[in-house]
């Protein structure tokens, strides 16, 4: 496994904030074949809003590097972007 990310926030007020980020990363069947050539990369936006519970976030990440063959629930996926909602940090 080879995993990293970056995260740029900003606080614009009143507990509600802008990110950017950028991840890459893999998982590799067999040990020692790491190839960083092989890396999944995307990058994205959000918002992030305090609450009492958490940071609420709302992402938007798009794959320049999307996987091929990508199934979700049985079924193939081309659509290379993803919405995720969430509360609290990723990191």
């Amino acid at each position: 496994v080879l995993d990293g990310s970056a995260e740029l926030r900003l606080r614009i007020c009143c507990g509600i904030g802008v990110v950017a980020f950028a991840d890459a990363g893999n998982v590799w069947a067999s040990d020692w074949t790491l190839d960083v050539g092989d890396l999944r990369r995307a990058v994205g936006g959000g918002l992030r809003y305090d609450t009492l519970v958490g940071v609420a976030r709302l992402d938007v990440g798009y794959q320049l590097t999307p996987i091929s063959r990508l199934r979700i629930d049985g079924k193939p996926q081309s659509r290379r972007w993803r919405l995720h909602l969430s509360i609290g940090h990723a990191f």
